[in-house]
C-alpha cells in the first residue's frame, strides 16, 4: 500500500532542518514528495518522468522507529545517491550486493566528513556500512575518502570482508531510473555561486578523485575499441570554431577575408558581434602554417558511457587548417592515434595533469597550442598558464558546465558538447 500521509508542517520542518546540512538537500527534498510505502522494507528514491521530480519512499514502520536525526540522515543519504549519479555509474557492475555495500560506504562517510552528521547519533551505526565494519585489519590500509569504484574493487579483492553482515541504509534498485541531468539542471538554477562551489568541492572527490595520487581507481591502462558509424556528419559549429583559430594565425597569408555575423552557438567565444573569417578560397597546405591543437579526451570512469561519443566527435574536427595531436587522460596522459580507433579505459580524473603535461611537453620557445578538452566536468582544480587558449567541451547538463567553470582558475572558453556532436 502507498499513501501520502506526511503533513505539510512536518514536510516543511524537515526541509528547514535539512538546510542546516546543505542547501542541496532541502532543495532536492522540496523538489519532490514524501511517500509512505509498505511495499519496500526501508527507504528508496524514485523518479517521476512525467512530473520530473524525485519521490522519497519510506516504509511507515521503518520511518516510525527512526529519530528525527536519523530521518534526516536517511533523507540526505538518498539525496547523495542521486547527486553522485550512482544509478548510471553502477549500471554494469557484476556483483550487485557488493555494489550496494560500496555505495553506502561512500555516502555514509561523506555525510559524516562533509555534511556535519555524527556517526554515534545513529543508534544502529555499528551495523551500517563503514570502512571499519566492512574491512578487516588483514586487508591493509583502506582509505576513508574514496570513490564507489575504489570500495567496490576492494570488497572484491578482500578475502576477509564482512560486507554480508552489514545493513544498508536504503534500497538502490530505482537509482538507475533517476534522470540525473534533469535534476541537477533544475536544482542548479536555484543555487548561488558559493553553494555550487561548496557542493562541487564536497562531491568531486567521490565522483573522481582530485589528484593523480589517489584518484578513483587510478589509471587502468586497458585499451577499448571504439565503434564508429560508417558516415559521421560534420557540424558547421566545429568548422566555424576551428576556422576562427586558423584566421588568427594565418591572416597574413589569406588571399581574401570577409566579415560575417557570429554564430549564436559561439556566443561564449568573445563579446564582439563579428568574427573575422577567411575566404573559402584560403588554402593552408603547409603544416608550419597550421594552428597546432592538442585534444584531450576524458576516458575516466565517470565517462565510461561517453568515450565513444568523444572519439566520434573528435573525428569531425576539420584538420585542413590545424595540426592535431590527440591524448587520452584520466590520472595520466596517453597519446593516441585516432586512426587506431582505440581509447584507454580509465579510472580517476585529473585536469591538473593536463597543464603539467603541456608544460613538460612543450619545447622551450615553442608557441602554446590551442587546447581542447572533452569531458563531463568532473575533476580537480586546474590553473592553466594560458587559460584563454583552453576550450572545454562539457557533456551533460548545464550543471556539469557550471561545475567545470568553478574548477578552472583563469578565463577559459566553455561550450556544451551537444553543439558539436
Amino acid at each position: 500500500m502507498i499513501s501520502n500521509s506526511l503533513s505539510s508542517s512536518e514536510f516543511d520542518e524537515i526541509s528547514y532542518k535539512l538546510e542546516a546540512h546543505h542547501s542541496i538537500f532541502y532543495k532536492l527534498w522540496e523538489m519532490g514528495e514524501m511517500i509512505f510505502d509498505d511495499t519496500i522494507p526501508t527507504a528508496c528514491v524514485k523518479f517521476d518522468r512525467a512530473g520530473n521530480y524525485v519521490s522519497f519512499h519510506f516504509n511507515p514502520d521503518f520511518w516510525k522507529e527512526k529519530t528525527t536525526y536519523e530521518r534526516l540522515f536517511i533523507i540526505c543519504h538518498e539525496c547523495l545517491h542521486v547527486w553522485l549519479n550512482h544509478g548510471l555509474r553502477t549500471r554494469n557492475a557484476e556483483f550487485p550486493s557488493m555494489v550496494n555495500t560500496a555505495l553506502d560506504v561512500v555516502v555514509n562517510h561523506m555525510l559524516v566528513e562533509n555534511f556535519g552528521f555524527k556517526r554515534h547519533k545513529i543508534k544502529d551505526y555499528q551495523e551500517l556500512c563503514w570502512v571499519d565494519t566492512i574491512f578487516d585489519e588483514k586487508d591493509g590500509e583502506i582509505k576513508q575518502n574514496e570513490t564507489f569504484e575504489y570500495y567496490y574493487n576492494k570488497i572484491i579483492e578482500s578475502p576477509n570482508t564482512n560486507f554480508v553482515d552489514c545493513k544498508l541504509v536504503d534500497m538502490h534498485e530505482n537509482l538507475e531510473d533517476v534522470d540525473y541531468d534533469k535534476i541537477v539542471n533544475k536544482i542548479g538554477e536555484d543555487l548561488s555561486v558559493q553553494e555550487r562551489q561548496d557542493i562541487s568541492k564536497a562531491i568531486k572527490n567521490k565522483i573522481e578523485k582530485s589528484n593523480s595520487q589517489s584518484a578513483g581507481t587510478g589509471s587502468i591502462d586497458k585499451w577499448e575499441e571504439m565503434s564508429v558509424p560508417v558516415k559521421i556528419k560534420r557540424k558547421k559549429a566545429w568548422f566555424e570554431l576551428i576556422r576562427k583559430w586558423a584566421t588568427n594565425k594565418c591572416r597574413t597569408n589569406a588571399t581574401s577575408e570577409q566579415w560575417t555575423r557570429q554564430n549564436r552557438r559561439l556566443s561564449l567565444l568573445n563579446t564582439n558581434n563579428t568574427l573575422m573569417l577567411p575566404s573559402d578560397n584560403d588554402d593552408i597546405s603547409n603544416d608550419s602554417d597550421k594552428v597546432e591543437m592538442w585534444l584531450y579526451l576524458d576516458v575516466s570512469g565517470s565517462c565510461a558511457g561517453l568515450r565513444n561519443d568523444f572519439y566520434c566527435a573528435s573525428l569531425t574536427i576539420p584538420q585542413d587548417r590545424i595540426k592535431l595531436r590527440t591524448f587520452c587522460f584520466d590520472t595520466k596522459i596517453t597519446e593516441v592515434n585516432l586512426k587506431d580507433k582505440k581509447l584507454i579505459v580509465g579510472g580517476g580524473t585529473s585536469f591538473e595533469i593536463i597543464e603539467k603535461h603541456i608544460r613538460n611537453t612543450l619545447t622551450k620557445g615553442k608557441k602554446h597550442p590551442v587546447i581542447f578538452v572533452f569531458t563531463d566536468g568532473y575533476g580537480d582544480v586546474v590553473t592553466p598558464k594560458e587559460a584563454n587558449k583552453w576550450h572545454w567541451f562539457i557533456d551533460g547538463s548545464d550543471w556539469n558546465l557550471n561545475r567545470a567553470k568553478n574548477l578552472v582558475n583563469g578565463k577559459s572558453n566553455f561550450y556544451s558538447m551537444n553543439d558539436f556532436k
